[in-house]
């Protein structure tokens, strides 16, 4: 029986770089393709040394993924527990080692957080089994030339996967970030710069409806305030021509602004019905003379006779 894994993609690995599935190269593999556990081999020195636990009976690439149905040997007692774990679904990773063959600092081949160039042309060496992956496209990466296993410590330079340039990788990362922003990863050219003119064209008129809304909110305040104004003047003209018909007294202006700040329809027709002083004054003249004055004439005149 024979189980499928993915063996590898192009995301970014521990290494901090990628190594682009179309550039591996499966037909020295192809001769040879046997599959290990957590990539041990017999004649190493640990203190379990275990044999090739079964082989690749099929290997191909469906895009940027590599993929891989492993068949496991079931006359190996070690290959067939590990088989079962498989089967139990408590396994399920794999890990490819790989020559390095040439790369690229290309910023076309570059993606964001990565900080080594991008593995162009691999060879494919070995698959391994493993039970706790680095990375979810786990790969151990040999020099092509020495055979030798490239060893990256944090930060640690080398010859094969130099780190990039920190003035490179922020402007690459800036570019990753603008077109993640404007959700135009994989657009072309032309679709971005579509775009762009699209959103420029929409910031204008929305600038343009930000200064209208500004001159009109400047407007309705003029229109407020002057509004506000006349209602007060309203209001102090209202007291103060009855403080001059003298129907309350200066003394009084403050508490009557304020009723009339509060109702002036109310407060204009309390004011309007009190009668001033003059009013007063007219009332009296329209009334008939003293009585006892009349009666001290009418004696006098009596008295003349």
């Amino acid at each position: 029986m024979a189980y499928t894994f993915l063996l590898s993609d192009e995301s970014i690995n521990s290494y901090g770089t990628r190594v682009l599935t179309d550039g591996i190269q499966l037909d020295d593999y192809k001769r040879n393709p046997v599959v290990l556990w957590n990539h041990i081999r017999a004649w190493s020195d640990k203190e379990d040394q275990v044999l090739p636990i079964g082989k690749v009976v099929k290997i191909w690439k469906d895009g940027d993924k590599l993929y891989g149905d492993i068949e496991f040997d079931a006359k190996d007692a070690f290959a067939v527990k590990i088989a079962n774990k498989v089967e139990q679904g408590i396994i399920r990773a794999c890990s490819i080692s790989i020559s390095v063959i040439t790369t690229s600092e290309d910023e076309a081949v570059l993606v964001q957080g990565q900080t080594r160039p991008t593995v162009m042309e691999s060879r494919l060496r070995e698959v391994s089994v493993v039970d706790i992956p680095a990375n979810k496209n786990c790969v151990r990466l040999f020099d092509d030339g020495t055979g030798a296993e490239l060893s990256f410590a944090a930060g640690q330079d080398n010859f094969l996967l130099p780190l990039l340039k920190s003035k490179k990788t922020k402007k690459m990362n800036l570019k990753d970030e603008i077109l993640s922003a404007l959700e135009l990863k994989d657009a072309d050219e032309r679709a971005v710069v579509a775009e762009i003119v699209r959103l420029r064209g929409e910031a204008k008129a929305a600038e343009t409806l930000r200064e209208e809304n500004g001159r009109l909110k400047g407007e309705l305040k003029g229109y407020r305030d002057k509004e506000e104004e006349n209602r007060k003047a309203a209001v102090a003209g209202l007291v103060d021509d009855a403080i001059k018909a003298r129907k309350i007294t200066a003394s009084d202006r403050a508490d009557y602004i304020a009723l009339a700040e509060k109702d002036f329809e109310r407060m204009k027709k309390v004011l309007d019905a009190m009668p001033g002083v003059k009013e007063l004054q007219e009332d009296e003249e329209k009334q008939p003379k003293d009585l006892w004055a009349e009666r001290f004439r009418e004696i006098e005149e009596n008295c003349k006779r």
